[in-house]
């Protein structure tokens, strides 16, 4: 209900946070804009409760939570998910620690939701980011129409958002040509570099480079090109140390290609031993292939993807692993291990 002193704690308001069962995350802040506010975020459980966390935007990140949990009271028996709703109903001082709302005049709120679930009840459960943002203001002791408010307005703009994001498709994309180029035309590339010298004498070589430049370096840049379109990110352990290795393997990838032409201009068929530059590309691009294995999974934990898509990326990786296995095993037990021979 409505206080009628905003310096006195004993008054609260309670808001009613009505939602799509199919949210994932849903909030609101106090204040006009997400740094500094204090945070009121609920999520529906699997099991049709509701979870709710206070947090406080400190930068443009996931808002950590508050040591003030307490701050804010479900009302277990009116709050839950039902008829297709998720209903969070909050009760929360006008005044805590920290954060005061208003009763003189309009209070600014901020929103924001998401349709990726936390998975857990945890009130320190890990958000992803928001997939649509914006602010209102109301009257926390009369509505525009002059009557008494019993709950902060309804945000609708969940109930009209349909498909994607941007920064949504734009990741997709970029997620499916690095996995085209890192899990499909490289373990390609490596194969007939390796083991295709005996079967393709003179053809291997010359696949090998074209698949490498034109599949995998070309699905690379254009993936590198895309995540660069997204609109500002949260910052988070995830999103930073896919960031920084994402640049390592992308750079790392540029310079192998030019190792390769090193090796090929300086290549000499008569030559006694393995140059030390050889040794570097081959080395360089068993490194980036580990290294792209380990930078596809931080963008799984990145964009929280289902269970189901791990399964099929470690089925797969698993199939890749053991089929190179297969290949060094069978060219340890026989198979020509001659120096590269440039095709006619």
């Amino acid at each position: 209900m409505p206080p009628t002193n905003a310096n006195d704690s004993e008054n609260f308001v309670t808001f009613n946070l009505t939602a799509p069962s199919t949210v994932g995350w849903f909030g609101v802040g106090i204040g006009d804009g997400m740094i500094g506010s204090y945070l009121m975020i609920a999520w529906p459980n699997s099991d049709n409760t509701i979870t709710i966390s206070q947090r406080k935007a400190v930068a443009h990140a996931e808002p950590p939570t508050t040591d003030q949990q307490t701050d804010l009271n479900l009302d277990s028996s009116l709050s839950g998910v039902r008829n297709g709703q998720m209903i969070a109903i909050i009760k929360r001082a006008v005044t805590v620690s920290g954060s005061t709302m208003t009763t003189s005049g309009e209070q600014s709120f901020v929103w924001a939701f998401s349709k990726t679930n936390p998975k857990s009840n945890q009130k320190n459960a890990r958000l992803t980011q928001h997939d649509n943002k914006g602010t209102t203001s109301f009257n926390l002791v009369t509505s525009s129409s002059g009557s008494p408010a019993t709950d902060v307005q309804t945000i609708n703009a969940l109930n009209s958002e349909d498909g994607l994001t941007r920064n949504q498709k734009l990741a997709i994309a970029h997620g499916s040509l690095m996995c085209g180029a890192w899990l499909i035309t490289m373990p390609i590339g490596i194969f007939m570099a390796r083991f295709a010298r005996k079967l393709l004498p003179n053809a291997w070589f010359n696949l090998h480079w074209s698949i490498q430049v034109f599949g995998t370096t070309t699905l690379a840049i254009l993936a590198y090109i895309l995540i660069q379109l997204q609109d500002k990110v949260w910052e988070s352990k995830y999103v930073k140390t896919h960031r920084v290795l994402g640049n390592i393997i992308f750079f790392g990838l540029l310079g192998q290609m030019v190792l390769g032409m090193i090796h090929h201009r300086l290549y000499r068929p008569d030559r006694e031993s393995t140059p030390w530059w050889t040794k570097l590309h081959w080395w360089v691009g068993r490194t980036l292939f580990v290294l792209a294995l380990v930078q596809i999974v931080l963008g799984f934990e990145t964009y929280n993807v289902v269970t189901s898509v791990y399964v099929v990326y470690f089925t797969y990786v698993c199939f890749l692993i053991i089929a190179l296995l297969y290949g060094y095993a069978r060219v340890y037990l026989g198979w020509s291990t001659a120096e590269y021979h440039k095709p006619k």
